[in-house]
């Protein structure tokens, strides 16, 4: 299919620095056309242009900023759209910015959010956000180290909230490097920050315009222990603390979804929460990092580009969509693994769940089962059904107390 992701029109993709978005776009472009699909990064305009003197000459459209979706209302082009906007959940609900997301929101196929949070403040639009969470890609990989010297890491952006914030916890990090007199880096794109601040920092180790490729080698390589005290971030987690876990980094960070993550320990954006968390991790590192290792996995660009894929798929084909779940794994990390389908009159369960095997029973209305097949993740299963036929799925799985069933009907 040909699908247009629209380019914010901030940054070059793919970004060689920072760029949340442009981050995500370009990977939804790779990871797309591993499936056979024409991807094109278009800027807003170009967009705008082509559609005038051409008409509909895409497949799926996807836009990333809020401000680029009137254009697609006011002409009836149907779109997807992607909540990257963390002022959405900062500023009031009769704030502009709060009534222009949610017209982009309610006027999509879907919205994909990358935190629940961002869902929740979006309550009277749920049916249409589906929780979508970030990703890192395969240049992002581990590193061994020299163990005699623990090292911190610091690798954030200010946003522009308002003069001198420090939204991203760059202070409280400090804070914590010099109670534990410990050596710490900071990178990112923020000299104003660091010249105008009236905090004494004991680092000269400051350093911007990182490349992509230097923070994995220079950075996430040679230091030890990720600090990331935000208060504030759309993705839940970041695209720092997922880069942060494919290079096997043992984290301590503030959230504001409720997860739990092997390898990470949450914490409140204090100096002692964040000292006590350091002193946890140092005392059984590489326990830290073996697991946090494994918890990466659920988290690759090739995962999460699956279950877009299957989100375009049901624009592009029809598709009906009976069920989506919201799945809370083991680890409190919420995601879309079970989708329930019907496809010319095949109703179909698929499972996108890391190292997990669901048993899955079809019913008729006499409890009668019709098929029967345990499935893992990327797999799919199903019957054929007529029209009006009720179905009884039931869904199953070594951990849970006792299975859950959904009714379908065409």
């Amino acid at each position: 299919m040909k699908i247009i992701q629209i380019n914010p029109c901030w940054v070059e993709i793919p970004p060689k620095g920072w760029g949340a978005i442009e981050e995500v776009i370009w990977n939804y472009k790779v990871e797309l056309e591993k499936y056979g699909h024409e991807v094109e990064i278009m800027m807003y305009y170009d967009f705008v242009t082509k559609y005038e003197s051409e008409g509909k000459f895409f497949d799926i459209v996807h836009i990333h900023v809020t401000d680029q979706t009137p254009y697609c209302i006011d002409n009836d082009i149907p779109y997807y759209y992607s909540l990257h906007d963390i002022h959405t959940f900062l500023y009031s609900k009769n704030s502009k910015n709060y009534l222009l997301t949610s017209a982009a929101i309610s006027h999509s196929i879907l919205t994909f959010s990358p935190s629940m949070f961002l869902i929740d403040t979006f309550n009277e639009s749920k049916n249409k956000i589906i929780y979508l969470n970030h990703g890192f890609s395969e240049r992002f990989f581990p590193i061994e180290k020299n163990m005699d010297n623990i090292k911190l890491l610091c690798v954030s952006k200010n946003l522009k909230i308002c003069e001198n914030d420090d939204n991203k916890g760059y202070i409280t990090a400090d804070k914590i490097a010099k109670e534990l007199n410990l050596e710490i880096t900071f990178v990112g794109d923020n000299q104003d920050f660091f010249d105008k601040t009236e905090h004494n920092f004991i680092s000269n180790n400051i350093c911007r315009n990182v490349h992509k490729d230097e923070l994995v080698k220079d950075f996430y390589g040679k230091n030890h222990i990720l600090l990331h005290m935000s208060y504030v971030e759309s993705g839940q987690p970041c695209l720092v603390i997922m880069e942060a876990m494919g290079c096997g980094l043992p984290i301590v960070a503030t959230h504001m979804d409720d997860i739990n993550i092997d390898g990470i320990e949450f914490v409140d954006n204090t100096v002692e929460s964040g000292v006590n968390a350091v002193k946890k991790i140092i005392k059984n590192y590489k326990k830290y990092r073996d697991n946090v290792l494994k918890s990466s996995q659920k988290y690759t660009w090739q995962s999460i580009v699956t279950i877009l894929n299957i989100h375009y798929n049901e624009n592009l084909n029809k598709k009906k969509f009976l069920f989506n779940k919201h799945e809370i794994d083991s680890n409190g990390i919420p995601h879309n693994s079970i989708v329930i389908f019907e496809e010319d009159n095949l109703l179909k369960v698929s499972i996108y769940e890391f190292d997990t095997t669901y048993n899955i029973k079809f019913k008729d209305t006499y409890k009668n089962i019709l098929r029967e097949d345990n499935i893992s993740s990327g797999n799919w299963t199903g019957v054929y059904i007529n029209k009006h036929q009720v179905i009884f799925v039931e869904i199953n799985r070594k951990d849970y107390q006792s299975p859950f069933i959904i009714k379908c009907e065409l």
